[in-house]
């Protein structure tokens, strides 16, 4: 590494010159004394270690100073000015989305890039795990880590604002919802807190987070307009001349919807997009009740609305409403029906449409931030053109290739992987192996689930074990050529460690299952073969797979299912005859381990209590580092810890899922009724008395825990509070008394295995008073959750959580405003959201708004 002075040289260097890291070393060589150099890095390496040893950590934030700059600017702006700094300039900017510039102030083009999963369409990126993936994990760390490494490699390119995280919309109402995977999962409490973590993490590098998409936006059909000739859209359906509208009530739009981006506005989200569609029979960009009231007033947000891409149809609607910046603006392709240019915007003004006041204050908005984030002091410029891998276009550099990946964020993106997978069930238990995770003996390797014997002989099945024969990014291109390249059912699309759309990123490797095992059994010494074709079951090939799987001492059988955006799963089954190809390798394997990457919820009834298959395994959508990690776990290297961040119900019990309307009614409206109103998820499944086949919250070990049937709660009394990034207003976030601590409770977790160490995630459920006076509200509701470990074995650990107000109430429609009712609150405390895992119970008696006693 750089020592301490060479630091402080690179930094002034790149304070007093902004040039942006990554450009080859004679870009900079004229400002270092002649001859200097770095002590033992060659040119590829000093890009990349000057970049790590120096990424930017923005702390002398002052707010006011930030908010009095915007204003003086604002002041002496001029209409075009404004609507520049309101509004994008199309496919001219080198950015997903460009703002334009205001030269005399030094405002340069600004820029908007996707995505939620890394820096989209640029190369010498990384691509992390998905959100969903992430939420998996139950670890705030790692999530608000991954916000940090992720923003370091946008601001490396010179990006100023990260359209991510994805907070709740969708939330997960449908399973079909094609967009379901870039959230955290499929319950609010969950979802709100690692949008907090990403929001936090994202822009403690100066970076402008933008949580998205606000609000109730949980489907794809129906979504947008297109032009009639798109080639862009999956669904030609949604050349229509409406977008559907999510029918919603009050409460049900503030208890379930609002509460994860209550979190981010918590946590000083910079930018929240607006969505594509209806909310109660308004746009939801146009949506005055939503953006201004709920909001900028409900929950004081301080910071800016941007549009999703083509979301506006009229600027001065839009505007009123409460959108500060219309995207993507100019005369950009992509099948946009409606673009609303910076002309609409100043011909809205000189009609009295918009007012000029209003105009104001969305660009004051978005200054704020832009100067609050100090991005007019030393910020990189662009380096890159969005979509584009070449150097050149139209005569002009538009694509340096700044390397922003580092080791940081290669370790980031593993160790989130790592936690993420999610065992399911085993059949091995702790005492069939040694403390190396391995069987000494060859005759008890069969049979016995995971991890897996180092020497022994496995078989690889699956299309989703090995690489994509168009490349490891044929999957992942934006909408219409990703999904015509590896269409859902296809038997030849390879591993599936990514959605499709604005949400996915570009790999710049993806370490596929294959590669990662085949690595670890050479190293070994043991042996690997592989049947990647998922046809011809009842064939010649069907005969080789069955004369595999014999053969092998374990064999593993990858599947998928996919989904991205613009289209929502027309179904559940697992793609490339997953179900079949599971069922061929069990009839001769009794040593069957399933590995299952999807973007949710699939049907497994077929084989899901075969007596030959031994482990279930849930790697979610792991990212560029796949392979590495799920072979480091098949193998004991890694002990699972992963849950899951949404249920699974059988086939038998699928009606129970909320579907997508797919069809306009007679009056080419698209009304689609929440009425399954705060119930989703688990939530629903208790109420419709369904009992998962795999619940929210659960994950095995290879060790056992045991959650402590004691958990003890008491009043908290300190005044203490929900933190906030905030600090010069602690209402951000919904009125401030709904942050304060009620009740702190405890309990413990201890590792009953003989051998080994792990993590294990203690959950925290709510069930409210019973009363008739109380609406409708779940039997149990996710209110914390902590990830604890590494536990080693016979040592237990304490967890401690403590409840918000916000937590203990709900949303009163006549007084328009959260209530915490006086009675009996339950708290469970276990390993998920089963109620047979819930050991610790504790009883807490609200009265006049405090608590008033507590019994265990």
């Amino acid at each position: 590494m750089l020592n301490p002075t060479e630091k402080l040289f690179v930094l002034d260097y790149f304070k007093n010159n902004r040039k942006p890291f990554g450009l080859p070393w004679s870009a900079y060589t004229p400002f270092f004394p002649q001859g200097f150099r770095f002590p033992g890095y060659s040119d590829s390496r000093f890009v990349i270690n000057v970049f790590t040893c120096c990424r930017y950590t923005h702390t002398s934030r002052d707010w006011q100073s930030a908010v009095s700059k915007a204003q003086s600017i604002v002041s002496q702006l001029t209409l075009p000015e404004k609507a520049n700094l309101t509004g994008g300039i199309g496919s001219v900017g080198r950015c997903e989305g460009t703002l334009g510039r205001v030269d005399r102030f030094g405002i340069p083009e600004l820029c908007f890039q996707d995505g939620p999963t890394g820096v989209r369409a640029s190369d010498f990126v990384s691509v992390f795990p998905a959100g969903l993936t992430t939420g998996a994990t139950f670890n705030r760390d790692l999530m608000e880590k991954r916000g940090e490494v992720m923003a370091a490699e946008f601001k490396g390119k010179g990006i100023n604002v990260l359209l991510g995280p994805v907070t709740g919309g969708p939330l997960g109402r449908s399973v079909y919802q094609g967009r379901n995977w870039e959230g955290f999962g499929m319950d609010p409490f969950l979802v709100g807190e690692a949008a907090y973590a990403t929001v936090k993490g994202i822009q403690s590098q100066g970076v402008i987070a933008t949580s998205k998409h606000f609000l109730t936006y949980e489907q794809e059909t129906f979504r947008q307009l297109y032009a009639a000739d798109d080639q862009f859209t999956l669904n030609p359906i949604n050349n229509t001349v409406n977008t559907y509208s999510s029918d919603v009530s009050d409460r049900t739009l503030h208890e379930l919807y609002l509460k994860p981006f209550m979190n981010a506005v918590r946590a000083g989200t910079g930018a929240i997009m607006c969505v594509y569609n209806q909310i109660n029979g308004t746009q939801g960009c146009e949506n005055d009740k939503v953006l201004n009231e709920i909001l900028k007033q409900e929950l004081n947000f301080q910071g800016f609305v941007v549009s999703d891409w083509s979301a506006v149809f009229n600027a001065s609607s839009a505007h009123n409403a409460g959108v500060d910046v219309t995207m993507p603006g100019g005369a950009t392709g992509g099948g946009y029906k409606n673009l609303v240019t910076g002309q609409a915007v100043i011909d809205a003004v000189n009609d009295g449409k918009i007012p000029i006041k209003r105009l104001n204050n969305a660009v004051e908005r978005f200054l704020t931030q832009y100067y609050y984030y100090g991005q007019d002091q030393g910020y990189p410029k662009v380096s890159y053109k969005d979509g584009y891998q070449g150097t050149y276009l139209n005569g002009s550099i538009v694509n340096e290739h700044v390397n922003v990946q580092t080791d940081d964020s290669r370790n980031t993106a593993k160790q989130i992987s790592e936690e993420a997978i999610t065992l399911i069930f085993n059949h091995r238990k702790e005492n069939d192996y040694g403390p190396q995770g391995y069987i000494p003996s060859r005759k008890d390797v069969k049979g016995t689930g995971l991890p897996l014997s180092k020497k022994a002989r496995i078989a690889v099945f699956g299309d989703d074990a090995g690489p994509n024969p168009m490349g490891i990014n044929g999957c992942q291109l934006w909408i219409g050529p990703g999904s015509n390249l590896c269409p859902g059912n296809s038997t030849n699309n390879g591993t599936n460690a990514m959605g499709w759309g604005s949400g996915a990123g570009y790999f710049p490797y993806l370490i596929d299952p294959l590669q990662g095992l085949t690595d670890l059994t050479r190293e070994y010494g043991s042996a690997l073969q592989s049947n990647l074709i998922d046809t011809d079951l009842d064939g010649q090939n069907g005969k080789l797979i069955e004369q595999f799987a014999g053969q092998a001492d374990a064999s593993l059988v990858f599947v998928q299912a996919r989904s991205g955006e613009d289209s929502d799963r027309t179904d559940l089954e697992l793609e490339s005859n997953g179900n079949a190809l599971i069922q061929k390798v069990a009839s001769s394997s009794n040593n069957t381990i399933v590995v299952v990457h999807t973007v949710g919820p699939v049907y497994m009834d077929d084989w899901f209590n075969h007596p030959n298959v031994t482990a279930l395994v849930f790697p979610h959508l792991p990212g560029q580092e796949s392979g590495n990690t799920l072979a480091d776990m098949l193998y004991g290297n890694v002990v699972p810890s992963g849950k899951m961040p949404y249920s699974i119900l059988s086939r038998n019990d699928s009606s129970t899922y909320v579907p997508v309307v797919r069809e306009m009614n007679s009056n080419n409206q698209i009304p689609v009724p929440f009425d399954e109103g705060v119930f989703i998820d688990y939530r629903y499944y208790d109420k419709k008395n369904v009992t998962p086949l795999i619940h929210f919250g659960h994950g095995i070990s290879y060790t056992t825990f045991q959650h402590s049937n004691q958990l003890k709660a008491q009043a908290v009394t300190d005044n203490s509070a929900y933190p906030t990034e905030v600090p010069q207003n602690t209402s951000v976030g919904g009125e401030s008394s709904l942050w304060n601590y009620v009740v702190s409770l405890s309990t413990s977790v201890k590792n009953t295995g003989s051998s080994i160490s792990g993590k294990e995630v203690s959950q925290l459920y709510i069930g409210f008073p019973q009363s008739d006076n109380l609406p409708d509200i779940p039997v149990r509701q996710l209110v914390g959750f902590k990830k604890v470990g590494s536990i080693k074995p016979n040592q237990s650990q304490n967890v401690q959580f403590k409840i918000t107000r916000r937590d203990m109430s709900y949303w009163n429609v006549e007084q328009q405003k959260f209530v915490m009712p006086d009675g009996d609150f339950t708290f469970w405390s276990g390993a998920s959201s089963d109620v047979d895992t819930l050991k610790g119970k504790v009883t807490v008696t609200i009265k006049n708004g405090k608590v008033s006693s507590t019994k265990s």
